[in-house]
């Protein structure tokens, strides 16, 4: 088909191979000490200064359009800070590690968490550089009406947290929908109970979704304060565009004003500040203080199942975003409630039915499973992804998804994985689970 793609695909191939047998080999190493300070040490250089640098880096300077001063280490600290107090947090009162530092359970959680904060952060820092440079005029309209510094950051950090945490939102509410996710699918394969590594997907899933929150409010804040000094002004010549003369940005854009436009921002400052006066009259909550006050049901049986009280201590977690959302206005609230729920119902449901069809081992309930699979995600790729639509399309993906990933399955079950026969369902369905939702995206 003429790609171009060999050079990409070998070269990929060759650093996954690399990168991580390399990490096997680290991981490997610490796993076998019980010492918690070599633990957190092992953490802080790995997941704090290598993650941590590498996540900042690609944050800073590679996938944003927009740049400040400084977003490098407002990247670093705010990725890994979000994602380290969570994943102690959850360790600790959620996931029942006792100590939380033991080596092969935190450091696998605290990566997992890591990932998804970068991606949240990087969402976040992105929205507000955008709404300042490109909306000036509102922001300018609220300094000169006498708005102080946060009044008149306060929505650009609202929007920003709004775009950067829905994706968050859609993960934890599709989860178990469409495919088999990837820790429930490892667990599974490992050997474990499937009704508990249920119950640790659903307790990670609520983990990731509190640390995206955290890491982009706090990221969203640290980058907005950058743009509006303390005098307080908008200060746009510190925001660079890549590819972009950047020496006339410091140039105010008051003599381009039109009447129409001073119109726009004098609504958009009414109703702005009629936002900061319904948030300063509601009441907060003290979400960490719930959560430090639970405590985990068995301390000294870490290795234990999780129960159905480690998740509602995780959602406590959650919690945290249902808060951040009625502080700052975001509308949000219903749809981290519907999708804690869901998360919860569907994970379960799956759970159940992997559960018997584990027990009886009989191949037309393993394709019958694949056959559903495949049917959900052609729906999902046809009608709720998909803005443009043809004849057909639906059983051609339904095909394309289901072939594709049935014959991987298959092949690599039966000779890379050396399964005996190549469809027994404990290996065959979490592997081809996986691959639908990545097939699902391509």
């Amino acid at each position: 088909m003429k790609l171009r793609l060999e050079k990409q695909i070998v070269v990929a191939a060759v650093r996954c191979f690399v990168q991580l047998t390399v990490l096997g080999l680290v991981l490997k190493r610490v796993f076998a000490t019980n010492n918690s300070l070599v633990v957190l040490g092992i953490a802080a250089a790995e997941i704090i200064g290598v993650l941590g640098g590498l996540a900042a880096l690609e944050v800073s300077e590679w996938k944003s359009k927009r740049r400040v001063k400084g977003m490098f280490w407002i990247s670093f600290l705010t990725i890994s800070v979000s994602s380290l107090v969570v994943g102690l947090l959850g360790a600790k009162y959620a996931m029942n590690f006792d100590p939380p530092l033991t080596a092969s359970k935190f450091i696998p959680t605290i990566g997992m968490v890591y990932g998804n904060t970068m991606v949240g952060a990087a969402l976040g820092m992105d929205a507000v550089l955008a709404w300042a440079d490109t909306r000036r005029d509102t922001v300018e309209a609220m300094l000169c009406f006498g708005a102080s510094r946060w009044e008149a950051l306060r929505p650009i950090v609202a929007e920003a947290a709004r775009t950067a945490m829905i994706p968050s939102i859609t993960a934890v509410s599709i989860t178990g929908l469409i495919s088999i996710p990837g820790m429930m699918s490892g667990q599974i394969l490992g050997g474990a109970d499937v009704m508990d590594a249920t119950r640790y997907q659903q307790v990670i899933m609520f983990m990731i979704a509190a640390a995206v929150a955290l890491g982009v409010v706090s990221a969203s804040i640290a980058v907005a304060y950058v743009v509006v000094d303390s005098t307080p002004m908008l200060r746009t010549e510190r925001i660079t565009i890549k590819g972009v003369d950047n020496s006339n940005r410091a140039k105010s854009s008051a003599g381009k004003r039109t009447p129409e436009g001073l119109r726009r921002s004098y609504r958009s400052v009414v109703r702005m500040k009629a936002w900061n006066l319904h948030w300063r009259s509601s009441p907060g909550t003290n979400t960490l203080t719930s959560i430090l006050s639970n405590k985990p049901n068995d301390p000294e049986a870490p290795d234990s199942p999780l129960t159905w009280a480690n998740v509602g201590i995780a959602s406590l977690l959650l919690a945290f975003n249902i808060v951040l959302s009625m502080w700052f206005g975001l509308g949000l609230s219903t749809s981290l409630i519907v999708a804690a729920v869901r998360c919860v119902v569907q994970l379960s449901l799956l759970g159940l039915v992997l559960k018997e069809i584990f027990l009886t081992e009989n191949p037309l309930y393993i394709f019958g499973m694949t056959l559903v699979l495949g049917l959900l995600a052609a729906f999902e790729v046809t009608y709720w992804r998909s803005k443009r639509q043809f004849p057909w399309m639906y059983l051609g993906t339904l095909i394309s998804i289901t072939g594709s990933a049935l014959v991987v399955a298959l092949f690599g079950n039966a000779y890379a994985l050396n399964m005996d026969p190549a469809y027994t369902a404990v290996k065959f369905i979490p592997t081809i689970g996986m691959l639908f939702g990545k097939c699902m995206i391509g």
